[in-house]
């Protein structure tokens, strides 16, 4: 053997070792019979247990489209003592419209925090509904996020039947599955995460915790100083501290309790949002806060948070080898029989991947996976890997050159059907100016 096909060896057990940690990760529910029922909610606690207050933290920017829907929704929960905190910019005025609009309507349960913070993130609207906060537990949901009926009180019962919980995790979907060519491929990505990978980190001991349909003890939250408001992957980095300080994560998925919303609605939507998670994790390794978990712990985090970029190489490496090598020498039957294990391993994972866009379809109305959705999730697996590339080179060059701004991504509703409660903003924008002047009147009459 000559040098060069030692390189392309060394480049197919990289990819294989790749390929096969992916596997090992997405198919948790399968590593054992129980695992899915573990992960699993359990039933609400009876009727006339005192169920723990909550808060829900919603920030939004520019998402006068969704809001006024998504709070109406979380008010219908139907739990005792929930508080759903709208958190808006002060340069914002049509958001806000649209979080009065829900406070109008429900004005006991919707409060509107103003976040003078410059420039805007979701880390510094977060943190700036700290001193506001009051509660057992904080949830954090986004803007354009469905809840699913009840969720509030299974949450409740997890911690209720576990004082040493934390953290619950939720699971979320992304249901526009006819949107941009790669929707299909971001919402199984998805399922797999919230799923398997999530629920297999937490057994192990670290996991980041994702954007959204998180619940927080919020002593937890306090204890390790709330979100950082330089963050750019602010879930991610709570997760760590959270780990450091040796709390306690609970991933719950059950398809009919997931968070429902929607991808980006363009490729550029995609790679920014992707930029924004890319460059959070760059933070985080140079942050270092990670080297206070154990050995074991350590390595899993650098597993986590390096995984774009195993992914992008493993998906470039052995192609790029292969090329290279072909176009100058020939190689031996071996070799050549080698560089299809990682093929093979490759086959493992879209069988995951049809399994969870199946299971996918299923939650969301009981349709059958079509062939022309096998064909996209099979012919996107390049072009979605080249862009994660694009989006982790552009991470790492804002991050060398310092620019730290968050690149927000657009919701249009795009996930909703229909809405279920129509909500004329304008009309209960004059209702409320007539009660003012009412109210006006009879004080000064």
């Amino acid at each position: 053997m000559h040098g060069v096909d030692y390189i392309f060896l060394l480049c197919v057990v990289l990819t294989t070792g790749a390929a096969v940690q992916g596997v090992v990760f997405n198919s948790f529910r399968w590593h054992a019979p129980r695992n899915a029922a573990d992960i699993s909610f359990r039933e609400p606690a009876p009727v006339g247990t005192r169920l723990p207050s909550m808060a829900i933290l919603v920030p939004a920017r520019h998402e006068e489209q969704v809001l006024t829907e998504t709070l109406l929704k979380l008010c219908q929960q139907g739990y005792p003592e929930l508080k759903v905190v709208a958190i808006i910019g002060h340069d914002d005025p049509e958001t806000l419209v649209a979080a009065e609009a829900a406070a109008y309507l429900y004005p006991e349960t919707v409060s509107i925090v103003i976040d003078h913070s410059w420039p805007k993130s979701k880390p510094k609207a977060l943190a700036s509904a700290l001193p506001v906060v009051e509660a057992d537990i904080v949830g954090v949901i986004d803007a354009e996020d469905d809840v699913a009926a009840g969720l509030c009180r299974r949450v409740a019962g997890e911690f209720l039947a576990d004082p040493a919980i934390d953290v619950v995790q939720g699971g979320v979907h992304l249901v526009n599955l006819n949107g941009p060519w790669f929707a299909i491929r971001n919402a199984v990505e998805y399922v797999l995460w919230y799923s398997s990978r999530l629920p297999y980190q937490a057994r192990l001991g670290f996991i980041p915790i994702g954007g959204n349909t998180c619940f927080f003890r919020w002593s937890a939250v306090l204890a390790v100083g709330g979100w950082d408001r330089e963050a750019l992957a602010e879930d991610a980095d709570i997760g760590v501290r959270l780990a450091a300080a040796g709390a306690k994560v609970a991933v719950r998925y059950d398809e009919g309790l997931a968070t429902r919303e929607e991808c980006p609605t363009s490729t550029s939507g995609l790679v920014k949002q992707r930029v924004r998670w890319y460059q959070g994790f760059i933070q985080i390794i140079r942050k270092r806060e990670w080297r206070s978990l154990s050995r074991r712990h350590q390595l899993l985090a650098m597993v986590t948070l390096a995984a774009p970029l195993l992914q992008f190489l493993s998906a470039l490496m052995l192609p790029g080898v292969l090329l290279f090598v072909g176009l100058t020498r020939s190689l031996s039957v071996d070799l050549v029989l080698a560089a299809f294990v990682p093929l093979f391993v490759e086959l493992v994972a879209l069988v995951l991947e049809v399994d969870a866009l199946i299971r996918l379809r299923r939650a969301e109305g009981g349709g059958k996976v079509r062939v022309r959705d096998v064909f996209w999730l099979v012919v996107s697996i390049i072009p979605y890997q080249l862009m994660m590339g694009l989006a982790l080179i552009t991470a790492a060059v804002r991050e060398i050159r310092g620019n730290h701004s968050w690149a927000k991504t657009d919701h249009v509703g795009s996930h909703r059907k229909h809405s279920e409660q129509v909500i004329d903003l304008r009309g209960l924008e004059r209702k409320k100016v007539a009660a003012s002047a009412e109210a006006n009147e009879k004080a000064y009459p």
